[in-house]
């Protein structure tokens, strides 16, 4: 499938970022059991995995990603199911696919080495799984409770993944018991033929216990010595909120995919794509609404009832969160935080769009809604990139800068570089890698210090530093606006040495 492969690539490719080397270096490659420390940085499961492939296979690029590839097969594959469980109209299921894999804020998610994509992907499946009963015609008790374990199982290693997923897990299993007890208290339901419907207590324990076991084991001790002083990332209003997920969703077209019309146009629909989408979904759902629908049962009230579910489980989860950001000063979820709200918006949008109206208004909505959700998988399209994170992309370069600053290391034996703090975790994860150089361990200051040899830095932050010390910017990344910058005298004799060597 072309999304895996692009994930893959992405994950071969580029460089590594400052919270990817900081997971690997502190929590996966100490020899102590570092994974078990309490931090906002260590994300459980895939801290676990981190060490487990790179003592396995050794540490790059791609080991350090491959739980992130993981999560990733697991997102991508129940989006695949999510799409062709809600509609059998292709123009609509291919959109509603697009929409839930190309955004290319998921798609840097799916590549960081960091929990997020595992929380998704785990989150998703459960969601894929409970849709499999409950869309079903004749969905037998024991497929639900099958069905039930499945998603607690899911549930509590997403919360192993990502703690910050840990409201929008239990608002999940939370609707997900309110429709597997709906479904068992029908009368066409039970565990077997002629058997009586199933008890309260196993069904409380096929929800809960598969999911408290796993969380026993991998998550309580952590959760329970969480430091509070660890809370610091987030949002300060739900507006805020909403807003990073639709920015970071937004970013950006590429030019090189993109000729100059077609650039032009999809900046012209950018500012205009979600409030458009925002609109179709909600005359639909007034339509919906106007026509009773889910009183005809069948498919189209179970459509009802997932979307009814699925719309809810983020807004519950932002409200517990928000009543919590008033009570106790945690802070709102926040961009990559927020990361599986674009999930429940496009899932809510394709149910919406699915449910069957038979009157001529209804079909105009519906066919409006695939529009935009066809426009929007077509913008998410045209933001493919294989090179760098949004999130980190002055680090895109940050290969090419350790590339240079080994080559002074070898040629003039400097061992002392400066670096700025957004490159110190990098360079100490490519001098881990590569073991060739006899640079000490990288550390950043909150000022750097005149006279050194090489210096790594950020333009246009350390503009004034450069030019006020007289430095040479030898290296000037292609991505970012990284810089390795040199002193005069080691200009003076790379030069010399470049005159005295002979030409061929």
């Amino acid at each position: 499938m072309l999304a895996f492969f692009v994930v893959v690539a992405r994950a071969s490719i580029q460089a590594i970022t400052i919270d990817e080397a900081d997971s690997y270096l502190i929590w996966a490659a100490r020899p102590s059991p570092s994974h078990w420390e309490p931090a906002s940085n260590n994300h459980v499961l895939n801290s676990l995995l981190v060490r487990l492939f790179t003592s396995v296979l050794g540490p790059s690029h791609l080991t350090i990603r491959i739980p992130s590839l993981i999560g990733a097969a697991l997102y991508i594959s129940a989006a695949f199911a999510l799409s062709r469980l809600i509609t059998d109209r292709i123009l609509l299921r291919w959109s509603l696919f697009v929409c839930l894999v190309y955004n290319p804020f998921v798609l840097d998610y799916l590549v960081a080495a960091r929990g997020y994509s595992m929380a998704l992907g785990f989150l998703m499946s459960a969601l894929a799984a409970t849709a499999h009963w409950h869309l079903a015609d004749h969905a037998a008790g024991v497929s639900v409770i099958r069905g039930c374990i499945i998603s607690s199982l899911c549930l509590a290693l997403s919360f192993a993944s990502n703690f910050s997923f840990g409201f929008v897990n239990s608002a999940a299993l939370l609707g997900i018991m309110l429709l597997a007890w709906r479904k068992l208290r029908d009368p066409h339901c039970s565990l077997k033929n002629g058997a009586t419907p199933v008890s309260l207590s196993r069904f409380l324990a096929a929800c809960i216990l598969p999911g408290l076991i796993v969380t026993l084991f991998l998550s309580a001790s952590v959760v329970l010595a969480f430091p509070k002083n660890e809370l610091w990332y987030g949002a300060t209003s739900l507006l805020e909120t909403l807003r990073s997920v639709i920015r970071s969703s937004l970013y950006e077209v590429n030019p090189h995919i993109a000729n100059p019309i077609v650039y032009k146009a999809a900046s012209f629909l950018k500012p205009r794509l979600f409030p458009a989408l925002g609109m179709v979904v909600l005359l639909q759902i007034l339509l919906i609404a106007r026509g009773r629908v889910w009183l005809r049962g069948g498919r189209s009230q179970r459509l009802i009832e997932l979307g009814a579910v699925l719309a809810g489980i983020p807004v519950v989860s932002l409200l517990v969160h928000w009543l919590a950001f008033k009570l106790f000063d945690l802070l709102l979820p926040m961009e990559r935080t927020v990361l599986y709200l674009v999930a429940f918006w496009f899932l809510t949008v394709g149910i919406a769009a699915a449910v069957p109206l038979p009157w001529r208004a209804g079909r105009l909505v519906s066919g409006s809604s695939t529009v935009v959700l066809l426009l929007l998988g077509t913008y998410f399209l045209l933001c493919l990139r294989l090179t760098y994170f949004k999130e980190w992309k002055w680090n895109a370069d940050a290969k090419d800068l350790y590339s240079t600053i080994a080559f002074y290391n070898h040629r003039y034996d400097v061992r002392d570089v400066i670096t700025s703090w957004r490159f110190t975790s990098v360079l100490n994860f490519y001098r881990t890698l590569s073991g060739k150089e006899t640079f000490g361990e990288f550390t950043s200051t909150d000022q750097y210090p005149p006279g050194k040899k090489v210096y790594v830095l950020l333009y246009p932050f350390d503009a004034e530093f450069v030019a006020k010390n007289g430095l040479k910017v030898v290296y000037h990344g292609e991505t970012s606006d990284a810089v390795v910058a040199v002193s005069p005298e080691l200009e003076l004799a790379t030069q010399c040495k470049a005159a005295s060597s002979p030409a061929f």
